[in-house]
């Protein structure tokens, strides 16, 4: 595993250490956090050609401490619910933990962090913590990384309407803008305002627009028809859906 490739392809910090057992090791300091800002990081632990990939405990470790009874047999349940989709296991020791080929790095790791983050929208429902729009651009760049790992994704890209106005999108992946909403008509009509201005332009741009279908699916789909008029709409279920699984090592 090269450190500081994966650095490179995910933006994330890189840092160099050495396991109990004196094992090479990576810590990747990743820009996600839990509801209280807390740093979400995953350890890489390369072993030949596989690679284990674990949160060393933080994840139980931050849980307890915001007060959650996390060992609790109906939060164990729940979290292992949250992580299972996403390839992961559960330890005795409280580690989150997943194991795959080397060659596979860049996808064992983003489905990793895919998983640390379905823990963190756990938590933020169960602390009754009001969900944001960076927490689902969060999960939605995971998943967006994996469906097409060659492009490249730029986060918070920024371009100019018709109207010589500048706007803000989510993300760019490859050539394509992707902004990314939950169904309520004020955001819709936000970024159906913001779609007429850009591609109305030399026609240079494309445009995606992902919408979270999970708690309101009828109401996802009524959004997702109108903003169809203007650009490719696609729910977050079917890009879930896309979200390969790599071989799991036992």
């Amino acid at each position: 595993m090269n450190c500081q490739l994966i650095a490179d392809k995910f933006a994330f910090e890189c840092t160099p250490l050495l396991t109990t057992k004196g094992e090479e090791a990576f810590e990747l300091g990743t820009p996600f956090a839990f509801a209280d800002g807390a740093a979400i990081n995953v350890y890489a632990i390369p072993h030949g050609d596989t690679l284990e990939l674990t949160d060393n405990g933080d994840t139980m470790l931050h849980l307890t401490s915001m007060g959650m009874t996390a060992w609790h047999k109906s939060k164990l349940a729940s979290l292992q619910r949250s992580i299972e989709p996403h390839g992961l296991t559960f330890t005795e020791q409280g580690e989150i933990k997943t194991c795959g080929k080397a060659d596979h790095a860049a996808l064992l790791i983003a489905q990793f962090i895919s998983g640390i983050l379905a823990v963190a929208q756990m938590e933020r429902a169960a602390l009754g913590v009001p969900d944001k729009a960076d927490n689902l651009a969060d999960e939605v760049e995971m998943l967006l990384r994996n469906w097409k790992p060659q492009l490249a994704l730029v986060r918070t890209p920024h371009v100019k309407g018709i109207s010589g106005h500048e706007y803000g999108f989510d993300f760019m992946l490859g050539d394509e803008l992707v902004d990314v909403l939950t169904p309520h008509h004020n955001a819709t009509g936000g970024v159906m305002r913001k779609l007429g201005d850009v591609l109305s332009g030399s026609g240079q741009h494309k445009a995606l627009v992902i919408v979270d279908d999970r708690v309101d699916p009828g109401r996802a789909e009524t959004e997702l028809q109108i903003i169809a008029m203007l650009a490719r709409a696609m729910p977050l279920s079917k890009l879930m859906a896309k979200h390969p699984t790599t071989p799991q090592l036992h």
